[in-house]
């Protein structure tokens, strides 16, 4: 159905996940997808519902299809606002704690930040930088430095290139070569703000988003690429344990386990050597002593 659309993302996800000490029945949970669903426009649309438990709160995660029944997309657009909606009528029909709101303004409180968006958590899984490592670490800097010269110097220092974007102000450059809006990223200042303290930096002077991706130092010796070395260890050690299940045994009944315990000892013995742990022995010993060895450092891992 999906193809006879131009959408790419023909399924919207969101997670539903109350307080420590707030739980919910399953008629309730039931009732608070149809209110978020009746809010996104989406009711009535078919959905994958996912509930796990994680760390002693159970949750749930809604994957619902946007295309309607005549092949037309629903719109994902400006749903922050249905969600806090949605939020809002979900605490007050089941006595929920009313939790602290991104978008209303004049509350007792103050604004919480903003997460990341999606794709920045995405691009983030793959090049090993957290964007909200990065915001604290970005913020950091900046309150720390007596003007825009001294943060230009902090930035490099920590692996960023400034840069000056295209239609934005200013922009930086990550070590895996990745742009970043600097306003996004410096979390204590309005945009206005950012500007009046950048003023003062010859932005002509900086170079462009190209040409920071182009000195881009991916192993260089700042934290940031220490962060892009260790994952893109991580992901070749990944892809060798994938390449290796692959040539595992496939007779049936032991090609699912065999496969299985090549990948994770793989994923144990990278996570090892990051510790700076000695490297395990391999070979030799009861093999049932060696598979129940690995059992035993599962909760740890």
């Amino acid at each position: 159905m999906a193809r006879g659309t131009r959408t790419k993302n023909y399924f919207y996800q969101f997670s539903m996940n109350p307080e420590p000490g707030e739980r919910l029945t399953d008629e309730q949970y039931d009732r608070a997808e149809d209110i978020a669903l009746k809010h996104l426009g989406l009711e009535n649309q078919p959905r994958i519902v996912v509930e796990h438990t994680k760390k002693g709160r159970t949750h749930r995660h809604v994957a619902v299809f946007r295309v309607d029944e005549d092949g037309k997309a629903i719109s994902d657009s400006l749903t922050y606002r249905k969600h806090e909606a949605a939020a809002r009528e979900i605490e007050h029909e089941m006595g929920l704690n009313p939790m602290q709101s991104v978008l209303v303004k004049k509350r007792e409180q103050p604004r919480p930040q903003r997460r990341g968006r999606d794709w920045e958590g995405y691009r983030g899984s793959i090049t090993g930088l957290d964007p909200l490592k990065v915001r604290d670490e970005v913020t950091k800097l900046r309150k720390e430095a007596d003007g825009p010269q001294s943060f230009n110097e902090a930035m490099g220092l920590h692996g960023y290139i400034l840069c000056k974007g295209d239609t934005r102000d200013y922009c930086f450059v990550d070590p895996a070569g990745k742009v970043h809006s600097l306003g996004r990223r410096v979390a204590d200042l309005k945009a206005r703000e950012l500007r009046e303290f950048m003023t003062g930096l010859d932005r002509d002077s900086l170079p462009t988003i190209e040409e920071a991706k182009k000195r881009a130092e991916p192993w260089g010796d700042s934290d940031a690429a220490r962060a892009v070395q260790s994952h893109a260890r991580f992901r070749k050690s990944l892809a060798a344990a994938e390449r290796t299940r692959e040539k595992a045994p496939k007779d049936e009944g032991s090609s699912d386990d065999a496969r299985r315990r090549v990948l994770e000892e793989e994923i144990v013995e990278h996570e090892q050597k990051e510790r700076g742990e000695p490297e395990p022995k391999k070979g030799g010993g009861d093999w049932q002593e060696r598979v129940s060895d690995k059992k035993d450092r599962e909760p740890e891992r």
